[in-house]
């Protein structure tokens, strides 16, 4: 698959995944020549269902750097990349994409901003939301800076995250944003997560999410 991109020609090699089979403690990610396995595992004491750790959406350059380009096609698929004028990274593990993908939709669009948007106990902040991570078993407080009001008050924005399952951290950021003025055209993700593939046509809230895989959430229990 190829995308131009203001003259640059972008290539993404294929992705797929072998998903679990039952019993299976590992999950297999092949993007292009990257092959890496992924502990399936229980994210926390109480959790349902077993899910899988893609920890190198992180660190690892070649797989940051084809997601954003891949995700880059998608959003301009979609037509949202010319009314879009900030994405907006809720926590830190999907820091390393946003950068990558926001520095691709400049080429088509250089005034697009980014915007993370921190999750703490405390900070100063203009306003703040208060949410359940789904890996975690104490609630976060995610909240926007008086710095970065600028980039969200009167913007429409994507919400980007490497991961979304039950959707907890992206909703609290769309609550964020929509309290400091801003208004959400839609989710991207690398992936999916959970016991269904939502396909091409899931959807948050009324607002497209645009992924690139799905990753199998197990059930613990029948």
């Amino acid at each position: 698959m190829k995308i131009l991109l203001t003259g640059l020609l972008l290539s993404f090699p294929l992705v797929t995944m072998a998903y679990p089979e039952q019993g299976q403690d590992t999950m297999t990610l092949e993007i292009g020549k990257f092959s890496k396995d992924y502990e399936i595992k229980t994210p926390t004491p109480d959790a349902e269902a077993k899910i899988s750790y893609v920890y190198d959406f992180v660190d690892d350059v070649d797989l940051i750097k084809l997601s954003a380009y891949t995700l880059a096609h998608k959003i301009v698929e979609a037509g949202l990349h010319m009314q879009l004028e900030a994405v907006v990274v809720p926590g830190d593990k999907a820091n390393s994409i946003g950068v990558a993908l926001t520095e691709i939709l400049r080429h088509l669009k250089p005034s697009i901003q980014l915007v993370v948007l921190r999750s703490a106990k405390n900070g100063e902040s203009v306003h703040k939301v208060s949410y359940q991570p789904s890996t975690q078993t104490d609630p976060n407080i995610m909240y926007i800076r008086p710095d970065q009001l600028a980039n969200i008050e009167g913007k429409k924005v994507l919400i980007m995250d490497d991961v979304i399952s039950t959707g907890s951290t992206v909703k609290a950021a769309k609550e964020l944003i929509e309290k400091a003025g801003g208004s959400v055209i839609g989710f991207a993700c690398v992936a999916t997560e959970g016991a269904e593939d939502p396909g091409n046509q899931s959807t948050l809230e009324g607002l497209p999410v645009l992924h690139l895989r799905h990753f199998p959430a197990i059930p613990l229990k029948e």
